[in-house]
């Protein structure tokens, strides 16, 4: 990069680029509009290139005006992530946390619980999107996506938060009616379950390292864990229901577990996944650490 190129003119390049014209870029800079365009004239000088295309109606960025953005928000990126190291050693964590988190997440493992976090860190704003549509959080500027399930995204940084805990049951007049009292009358009863295995259902139980793999035959399919725990509520069959939807009403008698003994291994962990630059962000690196302590003194996980 040259030596010569001045900081500030980067600056209002990106933020131009980034708000999509020259006066959005000077109110947000709090400088003129006619400012803003000298420093990125300036920046192309300095550079030797077109940045952007200009018109009277739009702006659009060349191929080396969207190399350059690219570049200009590493470094904006790692500027934040330095002040909030510098600050984070008086233990002052202060801005936005963007967290996205599909509905089921965000409900039951975030919501209950986040505002104990907030409470410890007043400067902290906290923007949290349900949803479970793709995102890119590299383009949406997204500092934490939540995901169930191994995500294929390799480039990220991922991190395991924990595996929800699994429990096999039903509801108390459909149990005591099927009497089930070992795993080789599984087969025979009817069952509800997730849509992922259809074709060949079954059920596998673990205990005392002795594993067995029961074929079931399943009555009712959903890819919705509530929807599956809606069911056995309704007494549709017994499944499996992940312990955090189904306490309140095994507590109250109204769902019992079958065969207790046996338990169902959790093979849909919890992940945090952040860009690497975020690794190090301490507001990001805090509150992942914070969450894992919480669910698991909870017990929400295994």
């Amino acid at each position: 990069m040259n030596n010569n190129m001045n900081p500030l003119n980067l600056l209002a390049f990106l933020k131009v680029s980034e708000l999509g014209s020259f006066t959005a870029a000077a109110k947000h800079l709090g400088i003129s509009k006619a400012h803003a365009s000298q420093q990125v004239s300036e920046l192309e000088k300095t550079l030797h290139a077109k940045l952007l295309h200009r018109t009277t109606r739009s702006l659009s960025l060349t191929e080396s005006g969207r190399l350059l953005k690219l570049h200009a928000q590493n470094i904006e990126n790692e500027l934040v992530s330095a002040e909030a190291s510098v600050k984070s050693l008086s233990g002052e964590v202060s801005g936005t946390l963007k967290i996205v988190a599909p509905n089921t997440t965000s409900r039951h493992f975030l919501a209950p619980y986040i505002h104990l976090f907030l409470k410890n860190h007043p400067n902290l704003t906290l923007d949290l999107e349900v949803t479970n549509r793709p995102v890119d959080i590299i383009e949406e500027g997204v500092d934490i996506l939540f995901k169930i399930g191994l995500p294929t995204q390799t480039t990220y940084i991922v991190k395991e938060i924990g595996r929800p805990k699994l429990l096999l049951c039903g509801h108390k007049s459909l149990v005591r009616k099927l009497k089930i009292r070992s795993t080789a009358q599984l087969g025979k009863v009817p069952f509800v379950g997730i849509k992922y295995n259809q074709r060949h259902p079954t059920v596998r139980l673990e205990k005392g390292g002795k594993t067995e793999e029961i074929k079931i035959s399943v009555k009712a399919f959903s890819n919705d864990p509530q929807v599956i725990y809606q069911f056995v509520c309704n007494q549709m069959g017994i499944g499996i229901v992940p312990s955090f939807l189904a306490r309140e009403r095994i507590e109250a008698g109204e769902l019992v577990q079958v065969l207790p003994e046996w338990t169902v291994p959790s093979e849909q962990p919890l992940y945090a996944i952040y860009p690497s630059r975020n690794s190090i962000n301490p507001k990001v690196r805090i509150f992942v650490s914070w969450l894992v302590q919480q669910l698991k003194k909870r017990r929400v996980f295994v």
